[in-house]
């Protein structure tokens, strides 16, 4: 079981497993507390935004390709952008509506940072 704590949140993925056999991602359901908030998300990349009650995260889709999804703590709702990735990792917020993102599965090369920024992008509540 990992567990992971955010900001405060402590998040728990019971059985992470593997995915694309390159050693990793790992992926999982994830829960706050006893509550699932999303499913397949992408082990230790999440980023809590307190103003907002917003927990960003990377998640897989069975079609190999990742989303940047947000949960919304104080809704208790799944959100999912609609852009899709090959490779994607989310860093630090620079700005309220921007967030650095990293073509890779970390954030390791500061060099080839890129800037996600919510204002232009869509997004749609998963149900």
């Amino acid at each position: 079981m990992a567990r992971i704590i955010v900001s405060g949140l402590e998040l728990t993925i019971p059985k992470a497993e593997e995915r694309l056999r390159i050693s990793g991602p790992y992926t999982g359901d994830t829960f706050l507390g006893s509550e699932l908030i999303a499913k397949d998300c992408v082990v230790g990349n999440f980023v809590y935004q307190e103003n907002t009650g917003f927990l960003f995260f990377v998640k897989y889709h069975d079609l190999n390709y990742f989303t940047i999804n947000f949960y919304d703590v104080n809704n208790k709702k799944e959100y999912e952008f609609d852009r899709q990735f090959s490779i994607v990792h989310i860093g630090d917020f620079v700005s309220d509506t921007k967030l650095q993102i990293y073509p890779a599965f970390h954030a390791e090369f500061k060099n080839i940072v890129q800037i996600f920024d919510f204002d232009q992008e869509n997004f749609t509540l998963v149900e």
